[in-house]
């Protein structure tokens, strides 16, 4: 094993090697690369260097992937080869159109609006690297089977940490992971629990879609089974409620695209059981007190923690003082300006259109005290700073992803693509729904993978394109 661990670097070293030789170094930089996300926080937290220095670190894998997209898009053009069309290029145009559109309108600063497109779209060139670049089958198992396992380290990291006091949690975090003190949250290798729950539901999404898309039966193996359940366990760590929920929901989304009808009601009333026997069990486990700042200064304890999104207090707070009040304010807002671009791409912009219509000072105060929190009802603040437009473009361009993705399915001949569309299928309408109430898709890790497999389904549908071809000319 210590001799394995030497030869590590020589293996890495020999890997790069053969890649730059056969052509597949976008390929293997972008691996990489997602081997070192979910450890590039706790990274780069934990240098002994200057905080910009530390920010300008962060920046380098995103540099490197814009260089790789030069790169591929150049060696195309070089050898004659047509940059491949993706079903959401002409929409991502006439997003950004629309977003300058927003600019110009709204007098928005330049600069706010420059960072906030770039914290929804930084990713889009792992996308375009990797539907201009050919994988094979067997590239994409062993890209999949890695993302998995740094999913089960994070998801088993996490699930110990529940036995770590708050302090020791911060303490890890380089001070970060402020949770641990609020409501008892673990995050991994992150630096805060949304980080960790929206990277565990995207793994939990190509868990179960490898599982179900090879198993002949709804019982996974022993092996499976184990995985699954520390998954949940991460899952259950980062103490976000809604993702919980979500998260139980994948098995099920996963069985109905695979057609496998009977199987999601066997599976439906297998949850319900587990879920009432969770239920009785939840109150005699003791990993301490949950306090909740949001919701005043009492300590709850689990069972309470996680009911309460059930409860009726729980929904009257979210609609008086949470993502609920942001989502009634900001389409009031909307629909009373008629503005049908927003109110300008960047949060300044926003917080002065809104306050055009926010009569009362006390929602004006709230709105510029609380405007980063209210971030997490994402779809509404896409619609506040891109207006009606891109909100609805952004929508269209998650359906192609899908419909791209139900494609792959049909069309695969492997089960390792088969298992790419299933997954990026259900990522597709966890992540849409689950936006309402967290702003997925700028939270870096959930973002990068997203992108990834988006990207990873092109490439595949082309594949599987050119082999229909081949057999129509052979036939």
């Amino acid at each position: 094993m210590i001799s394995s661990l030497f030869d590590t670097p020589a293996k890495i070293s020999a890997s790069y090697r053969s890649a730059s030789r056969t052509g597949q170094l976008p390929l293997w930089l972008i691996s990489a690369i997602a081997l070192y996300m979910p450890l590039e926080d706790f990274i780069v937290a934990w240098l002994p260097v200057p905080a910009a220095v530390r920010t300008g670190i962060r920046f380098i894998p995103e540099i490197i992937l814009y260089a790789i997209l030069a790169r591929t898009l150049f060696h195309r053009i070089a050898t004659g080869q047509p940059i491949r069309k993706t079903p959401i290029d002409i929409l991502i145009l006439v997003f950004f159109l629309t977003s300058i559109v927003s600019i110009v309108l709204n007098q928005a600063s330049l600069f706010g609006s420059i960072t906030e497109l770039r914290f929804n779209w930084r990713y889009l060139s792992i996308y375009y690297t990797l539907a201009n670049i050919d994988i094979q089958p067997a590239q994409l198992s062993i890209l999949l089977r890695n993302l998995k396992i740094i999913g089960l380290f994070q998801a088993g990291l996490a699930a110990v940490q529940i036995f770590i006091p708050a302090q020791v949690k911060i303490a890890i975090a380089a001070g970060n992971c402020d949770k641990a003190i609020t409501k008892g949250a673990n995050c991994g290798t992150f630096l805060d629990s949304a980080l960790l729950s929206g990277f565990l539901l995207l793994i939990l999404s190509v868990t179960c879609a490898e599982i179900w898309t090879a198993a002949p039966t709804l019982i996974p193996t022993l092996k499976d089974t184990a995985n699954l359940l520390v998954l949940y366990a991460g899952l259950f760590a980062s103490k976000k409620r809604i993702a919980l929920f979500v998260g139980a929901m994948i098995p099920i989304i996963v069985l109905y695209l695979l057609g496998k009808r009977r199987e999601v009601s066997r599976l439906v009333w297998f949850t319900l059981a587990i879920a009432i026997a969770f239920w009785l069990v939840l109150p005699s486990l003791h990993f301490g007190n949950v306090s909740q700042a949001e919701e005043g200064n009492t300590r709850q304890g689990l069972t309470t923690y996680f009911a309460a999104v059930f409860s009726a207090e729980y929904w009257e707070h979210n609609l008086e003082a949470s993502r609920g009040w942001f989502m009634v304010n900001v389409s009031k807002s909307i629909a009373l300006t008629g503005s049908w671009f927003g109110f300008g791409p960047e949060p300044e912009s926003l917080i002065r259109g809104m306050k055009t219509v926010l009569a009362n000072s006390t929602d004006v105060a709230k709105l510029e005290r609380d405007a980063d929190a209210f971030e997490d009802a994402y779809w509404f603040v896409v619609m506040g700073y891109f207006g009606i437009v891109g909100l609805f473009l952004y929508w269209v361009i998650l359906w192609k992803l899908y419909q791209a993705s139900r494609w792959l399915m049909r069309a695969a001949t492997t089960p390792s693509e088969r298992s790419l569309g299933v997954m990026f299928c259900t990522i597709t309408a966890l992540g849409f729904f689950y936006s309402f109430s967290e702003r997925l898709f700028k939270l870096r890790p959930f973002s990068f993978y997203f992108w990834l497999l988006a990207g990873l389904v092109i490439s595949m549908c082309y594949r599987q394109s050119r082999l229909i071809k081949e057999n129509r000319t052979q036939g």
